[in-house]
C-alpha cells in the first residue's frame, strides 16, 4: 500500500503431471505450485540463474501472463473469444527469449507467439502455433480432459501420417 510502481519478476518453473490428470486438476496444482513460490518472488531472475549451473541457460522461452489490472470479463470466454497471433522477433526488435508466449485478458484472451527468426523458422512456428491452438480448443470443449487424451495432431495430420505417409502398397503396386 505505500510503494507505487510495476512489480515484475521472472519465475523459472517446472510443471509436473500424471498423464491420468485432468486438465483441471493440472491448472490447480500449477496454481498451487505458484502460490508456494510466491514467498521467494522477491528473489531476481538474476539471482536464481546466478545459482544455477546453466546460468543464462536456465531457459530460452517464456510464458507471460499481463494480469495487471484491465477491463473486468464478465461471463465464460468462448472460442470465439480467443485471438492469436505470430509475432516475428529479429535482430531489430530482440526479446530475451528465443520463444514467448504473451496472454492478455480483456474482454477477449489474447496469445501472441513472439520468436527469434535466427533460431526458429516460421514453418516450424507455424506448427507449433497449429499445435497450440488445437491443445486450447480441445480443452476450453471439455477442461476435465484427461491429459493423456489431448490430441496435438488435427484430423488431417493424422490421416496424412496414417495414410498418406504410410502408404507403402503405392510403392508396390508402381
Amino acid at each position: 500500500e505505500n510503494m507505487v510502481g510495476l512489480f515484475l519478476n521472472t519465475i523459472p518453473s517446472r510443471i509436473k503431471f500424471e498423464k491420468e490428470m485432468t486438465f483441471t486438476s493440472l491448472l490447480q496444482t500449477v496454481q498451487t505450485s505458484n502460490n508456494e513460490v510466491n514467498d521467494y518472488n522477491y528473489v531476481s531472475l538474476a539471482k536464481i540463474q546466478s545459482l544455477s549451473k546453466l546460468k543464462n541457460n536456465l531457459f530460452d522461452h517464456i510464458i507471460v501472463f499481463e494480469n495487471y489490472p484491465i477491463d473486468e470479463v464478465k461471463g465464460q470466454i468462448a472460442d470465439k473469444d480467443i485471438g492469436f497471433s505470430i509475432k516475428k522477433i529479429n535482430s531489430f526488435d530482440p526479446s530475451n527469449y528465443d520463444l514467448s508466449l504473451v496472454i492478455t485478458q480483456s474482454k477477449t484472451i489474447e496469445i501472441q507467439f513472439e520468436y527469434n527468426s535466427n533460431i526458429y523458422s516460421q514453418s516450424i512456428i507455424n506448427r507449433v502455433y497449429s499445435y497450440f491452438q488445437q491443445i486450447m480448443y480441445q480443452v476450453l470443449s471439455d477442461p476435465e480432459i484427461k491429459i493423456n487424451n489431448i490430441e496435438i495432431l488435427t484430423e488431417e495430420e493424422k490421416k496424412k501420417i496414417l495414410y498418406e505417409f504410410n502408404n507403402s502398397k503405392k510403392e508396390i503396386d508402381r
